[in-house]
């Protein structure tokens, strides 16, 4: 298991920098460049990890697997142990089980591990990095929505923190809003908040009749709302599958009675969508992690009966293996609302051919 061991660890690190990589530009919309610091990266690729513990596993056990046998059988090493009368299947026996190990383990990872992951992962990019969001870091020359407030830049000083052409808007209760503009501003931290110090400008103030009053203003100070926290798009990756459980059953409930009832169709599409998503995040949970077992089922005998070696041949025959089952679980997964037995019935379906073709493989693998 060693010889398996280390091309499996070299492959599982390249394939998490990828998987973590992809899944941080995917939240590149969220995430302010200017906002993120060196320990914030680690911890989203620390925090990212559980979450794609079923792929990288996988496929890291696999190319291991092909590389390992694939040397052996270069140096005719399977040859020498046929010739002393050493059945090959006992080589493969323990591959399988160490694939059935890997999947229980994965399993336990996801359902335990992944949920507090992704609260994590919610806790950094929807209230944390929001919460520092401040004047400095805005871009300019837009309009923003900084807490109640809109504000506007023109430009800005980073080493004096003095802000040019600012425009603000702040609502009021009646409905109103009063108008800031100032040609300069510093920007200034205390201990009560944040606050601007608005230099040549004027204001609006609203009364009765729609009649605004400007007013000149100069070094006049204004306090800064703090950011509000953003609402993550999903919380279903941060419950554990017991959970989930129940979260499909209330869903269900919601869209059966939608059904019944005088419920807008935009509304009832709605439901129908987050029930569709809540039965494949479960079929999901059960059937992902069950790959490492499928896959090890194929690479051994193939790896063992091919003819030729090499880690450019083992990444070859790995990458189509890997790209075939999860291309059949793409194309099995539906678009509609399906019944939960009818996800996990989809799910299982490339795990039970793969093993299907494994079993066929090994039971030929003496015959080389």
């Amino acid at each position: 298991m060693a010889e398996i061991a280390v091309p499996a660890i070299l492959a599982m690190l390249i394939i998490a920098f990828v998987g973590v990589g992809n899944e941080l530009r995917e939240r590149s919309d969220v995430i302010e460049v200017g906002l993120v610091r060196a320990w914030d990266l680690v911890r989203l690729v620390l925090y990212f990890m559980p979450t794609l513990v079923s792929y990288i596993v996988a496929v890291t056990y696999m190319i291991g697997i092909l590389m390992a046998f694939g040397a052996l059988n270069q140096s005719n090493e399977f040859l020498a142990m046929k010739a002393a009368g050493i059945p090959l299947r006992q080589l493969v026996l323990p591959v399988i089980l160490w694939g059935g190990v890997l999947s229980v383990a994965c399993f336990l990872l996801q359902d335990r591990a992944q949920p507090w992951a992704w609260k994590r992962v919610n806790a950094l990019l929807y209230e944390e990095l929001p919460q520092r969001a401040t004047l400095e870091v805005l871009p300019i020359g837009v309009m923003h929505n900084f807490g109640d407030i809109r504000i506007y830049i023109g430009g800005r000083d980073v080493e004096t923190k003095t802000l040019f052409d600012v425009d603000i808007i702040q609502p009021m209760e009646d409905g109103k809003s009063k108008v800031f503009y100032a040609k300069s501003a510093q920007f200034v931290r205390e201990p009560s908040g944040m606050k601007l110090i608005l230099r040549d400008g004027h204001f609006f103030q609203p009364t009765s009749g729609n009649f605004y009053p400007r007013y000149i203003i100069d070094n006049m100070p204004f306090s800064l709302p703090l950011p509000a926290s953003l609402k993550a798009p999903s919380l279903r990756r941060t419950l554990h599958l017991s959970e989930l459980f129940e979260l499909e059953k209330e869903l269900e409930t919601s869209y059966i009675e939608g059904k019944d009832s005088d419920v807008p169709l935009e509304e009832q599409a709605k439901r129908k969508t987050e029930l569709l998503r809540g039965r494949l995040e479960i079929a999901e949970r059960i059937t992902l992690p069950l790959a490492a077992l499928a896959v090890s089922f194929v690479a051994a005998p193939i790896a063992m009966r091919s003819q030729r070696g090499g880690r450019s041949y083992s990444f070859a025959i790995g990458f189509v293996i890997i790209l075939a089952f999860y291309l059949l679980r793409s194309v099995l997964e539906p678009e509609s609302l399906k019944p939960l037995s009818d996800l996990l019935v989809r799910g299982f379906i490339p795990v039970i051919l793969f093993s299907g073709i494994g079993v066929w493989a090994m039971w030929r693998v003496d015959r080389i």
